[in-house]
């Protein structure tokens, strides 16, 4: 559009112009973002993509359940980006208290 705040009240950019702008925003734009930030997470389409990968998951769990074999794996949840899915792991088992406790007493730089 190239138009500036300071075209504001000019034959440039009217203030019916700006009404007109305002009120045809879409749902996922900066101004929608600000003013009803739920529906703009609706109108990005994140949470139609998550409900999605809920809606899969649950299927799979419902036809795994129904298909009555004990050998099948269970399916696994779909990955969804930028979560963490506790795949990471730190160590085999726990340590004892004493060894924490001496390891933890010999930090430099603490």
């Amino acid at each position: 559009m190239g138009r500036r705040l300071d075209d504001l009240g000019t034959p440039a950019l009217s203030w019916r112009d700006l009404l007109v702008i305002v009120r045809n925003v879409g749902p996922s734009s900066a101004l929608a973002r600000a003013l009803k930030p739920e529906l703009a997470a609706w109108a990005s389409g994140q949470v139609a993509a998550d409900l999605l990968a809920v809606i899969a998951d649950l299927l799979a769990i419902s036809n795994w359940q129904r298909q009555g074999k004990k050998s099948a794996a269970k399916p696994k949840r779909i990955k969804r980006p930028g979560v963490d899915n506790g795949d990471k792991k730190y160590g085999s088992a726990p340590i004892p208290v004493k060894d924490f406790d001496d390891w933890w007493n010999n930090q430099e730089g603490r």
